[in-house]
């Protein structure tokens, strides 16, 4: 795709987007694009976080600055670490050939590879993207989907492979309740407010919630504190928040938070079976038939490597 400043900067005013932060949305979607079109990366990646939920899941209430994958090929270990290698290795490659510099940014762990891609923008500012793959989230609670949509000022349809939208939402309300983003508390407030969610689905949720508490690097709290959240100021929601949304939408932050908060105080109540779940969970046993009724779901995640390796922790 040609990043032409003033055709972006016209498609960006029409939609009412900040310019700059509307041509990174573009180039992130050019990279949805080049995955999918590669069977090793459309078969082992899923998309998931803000992009997903702005981009495939709703029709871009907000821009997004970077991509969420997860590893989704293979439960095994073995076939992971071979597969790693090469999808790390197409995605630079293709990265460099479209003209953007591998940053000394980028950071590799075991179970995150976070890789940081610097570029010129048609306005001849210099910017970065981000992709951000999970090889530890090699299964999931719910059935992985295939979404597809269309952008603006993007001809070709955008197709990925997508974790579920109530895996996505549970994991954004995890994310709210430990790190108090701007934009998780916006996507979070989007969702329950957009999404129609019958009482299967909170009950989905909030045991999706709960299982991602339990098995991210946080551990589990005595009690959730909905009230952490709150340290999200109005400067906050201008500096961080504003930049990703469309000028004319308007924020009032105490609605939002009450919002949220009134959904998450009523959702997070959990039963005896999901408490003797967490009982156990920190006594390092793994017994997800407390905390899921459904067969195939137990199947999916008994062999979570997370959960495995948080219950394997001295």
């Amino acid at each position: 795709m040609k990043y032409d400043k003033r055709t972006i900067g016209q498609l960006a005013s029409e939609l009412g987007f900040v310019r700059d932060t509307y041509e990174k949305t573009l180039r992130l979607v050019e990279v949805l694009q080049f995955i999918d079109s590669d069977t090793l990366l459309s078969e082992s990646l899923a998309l998931k976080g803000g992009t997903a939920i702005n981009l495939m899941i709703m029709q871009l209430p907000r821009l997004s600055v970077d991509i969420d994958l997860d590893y989704c090929r293979s439960l095994s270990r073995d076939t992971m670490i071979e597969d790693r290698s090469v999808i790390i290795d197409k995605i630079i490659l293709f990265m460099n050939a479209s003209d953007y510099k591998h940053s000394d940014k980028s950071k590799r762990h075991y179970s995150l590879e976070s890789h940081v891609f610097e570029y010129a923008n048609s306005g001849g500012a210099r910017d970065n993207i981000k992709i951000e793959i999970n090889f530890s989230m090699r299964v999931h609670v719910l059935p992985l989907e295939i979404r597809r949509t269309t952008i603006p000022g993007v001809v070709q349809e955008v197709r990925s492979r997508c974790v579920s939208p109530i895996e996505i939402l549970s994991s954004k309300i995890v994310a709210l309740l430990t790190r108090g983003a701007t934009r998780d508390l916006y996507d979070v407030n989007k969702m329950i407010s957009l999404l129609s969610l019958t009482e299967r689905d909170k009950e989905l949720l909030r045991k999706c919630a709960l299982f991602y508490f339990t098995i991210c690097n946080t551990g589990i709290p005595e009690s959730l504190d909905l009230g952490a959240h709150k340290s999200i100021s109005k400067y906050r929601i201008r500096t961080e928040l504003l930049p990703v949304l469309r000028r004319a939408e308007k924020i009032d932050l105490d609605e939002m938070l009450c919002s949220v908060e009134r959904f998450l105080s009523e959702l997070l109540v959990f039963t005896g079976k999901e408490r003797a779940f967490i009982d156990k969970f920190r006594k390092h046993e793994y017994d997800p038939e407390l905390l899921f009724d459904e067969s195939e779901i137990v199947e999916r995640i008994r062999s979570h490597p997370m959960a495995i390796w948080k219950t394997n922790e001295a």
